[in-house]
C-alpha cells in the first residue's frame, strides 16, 4: 500500500540534514508538491523516543520528495507507460517523471497490477495540524487499515499549512482498478491563490 503526501507546506532543509523537508510551520505555496512515504524502513518507535526533543519530521516517518516534473503537463507519463508496454519508443523512463506526474505514474501502476479490488483513499486532516501531527496521524492510519486488511493500493494525504492562504480543488477520484491510460492523464490537482 503505498502512501503519498500532498502538500502546499514551505520546502526547507533543517540544519544538519542533507534532503528537502516540508516545514512544520503553518506558511504555505501556492502549489503542492509531493512526496512518497517510506513503510518499508519504518520501525515503531520506543516510548522513549516518541519523548525525545528530536522525534519530528523524518524521524516519526521517512518520506522523499518528489522532484519537480521537467515539463508541465502527462504526455510524458503517456510515452513512458507506452515504452514500457512495447507499443511506442521513447528516451523516457519513469526516472524522468516528478511531481503529480510520478505519482500518477505509480498510481496507475499499482492499480493495474492487480485483479483484486483496489481503492484509493483521500485522507484531509483536520484544522490546526502540523506537519508533526499529520505524520503520526498517517502513521495511526496506516495500522489501522492494515488491521482490517481494507483493500487499499494507495493512500493520499492531503496536507495544508494555513488554509485561508491557498484554497484548492481536489476532484473526486473515481478510478476503476482497471484504468486505461488515456483515463489516467484526466485526472490532476489543482490549485489557485486567491486575488486579494
Amino acid at each position: 500500500m503505498a502512501v503519498y503526501i500532498l502538500s502546499n507546506r514551505k520546502i526547507v532543509r533543517h540544519k544538519g540534514e542533507k534532503t528537502d523537508s516540508f516545514s512544520n510551520d503553518e506558511y504555505s505555496i501556492p502549489n503542492f508538491r509531493i512526496a512518497k512515504c517510506d513503510f518499508e524502513n519504518y520501525i515503531e518507535p520506543t516510548k522513549a523516543a516518541q519523548n525525545n526533543k528530536d522525534y519530528t519530521n523524518r524521524n516519526i516517518l521517512n518520506y522523499t520528495l518528489f522532484s519537480e516534473p521537467e515539463k508541465q503537463g502527462y504526455e510524458e507519463v503517456l510515452d513512458v507507460l507506452l515504452k514500457e508496454k512495447g507499443i511506442r519508443e521513447s528516451p523516457l523512463t519513469a526516472d524522468n517523471l516528478g511531481g503529480t506526474q510520478r505519482m500518477f505514474y505509480e498510481l496507475y501502476k499499482n492499480m493495474s497490477s492487480t485483479k483484486d479490488r483496489s481503492d484509493v483513499m483521500i485522507f484531509i486532516h483536520g484544522y490546526a495540524y502540523d506537519f508533526d501531527d499529520e505524520l503520526k496521524a498517517i502513521i495511526d492510519l496506516k495500522k489501522s487499515l492494515s488491521i482490517i486488511r481494507y483493500h487499499l493500493s494507495n493512500i493520499f494525504c492531503l496536507s495544508v499549512g494555513r488554509p485561508r492562504a491557498v484554497l484548492f480543488r481536489l476532484p473526486i477520484l473515481m478510478i476503476k482498478p482497471r484504468v486505461s491510460t488515456q483515463e489516467l492523464l484526466w485526472y490532476g490537482f489543482s490549485t489557485f491563490t486567491p486575488s486579494s
